[in-house]
């Protein structure tokens, strides 16, 4: 998970962040942004996916767009499958096993990271749809036009 990569870096480990300068997110995005340049994408994760309120995420990539500028923000858009806001906690805290079958979730929980990319796309926001295993998967991503 991109988000996880400098949570665990900078923002969990004390040592890692020089002079404490990496409280949170926004702090290191602000450094990749300056370390990468001008003219260079930046992918962020979104911290939820699963999120109940999709309004949540979008306030999220907002903040995100505010420091890097939409021309530099990619959003990384997980196909979420048969996972939701219920059981993707399931699935990370318990034993590893979702209870639901990869092709056997409800139709809203499979479609969700595909609503979520049209509707970024729709904002104006690049996407990169990740996390795609099935076949059916490419052509439905097209549809949402990451």
């Amino acid at each position: 998970m991109s988000r996880a990569i400098p949570a665990d870096l900078f923002i969990n480990n004390p040592a890692a962040s020089v002079g404490g300068h990496f409280a949170t997110i926004d702090d290191v995005l602000v450094e990749l942004g300056r370390a990468a340049g001008p003219g260079r994408d930046v992918s962020v994760e979104i911290a939820n996916p699963y999120a109940h309120d999709i309004e949540e995420i979008l306030e999220e990539v907002a903040r995100y767009d505010a420091i890097l500028t939409r021309h530099r923000l990619v959003v990384q858009v997980p196909h979420t499958g048969p996972l939701n806001a219920d059981t993707v906690t399931h699935l990370l805290e318990g034993d590893g096993r979702l209870a639901t079958r990869h092709n056997s979730g409800a139709v809203r929980d499979m479609l969700r990271g595909h609503v979520l990319a049209r509707r970024l796309h729709d904002l104006g926001y690049r996407v990169n749809f990740t996390l795609m295993f099935e076949p059916h998967q490419p052509p439905l991503a097209l549809q949402a036009r990451p």
